[in-house]
């Protein structure tokens, strides 16, 4: 991903937010799953009426 740098990616995987496979020692991620990531905005999530 042209413009994130590789800790930001090891951060994406380690919460989860790709799906990855291991082969010979290397972290691969599904190509179609980066092409269409989408990043959750920044801050805070806001806060529930009740």
């Amino acid at each position: 991903m042209r413009g994130v740098s590789r800790q930001a990616i090891v951060r994406l995987v380690k919460k989860g937010r790709f799906t990855t496979l291991c082969i010979a020692g290397k972290i691969l991620l599904k190509k179609s799953e980066v092409e269409h990531f989408k990043p959750k905005p920044p801050g805070p999530a806001p806060k529930t009426r009740r």
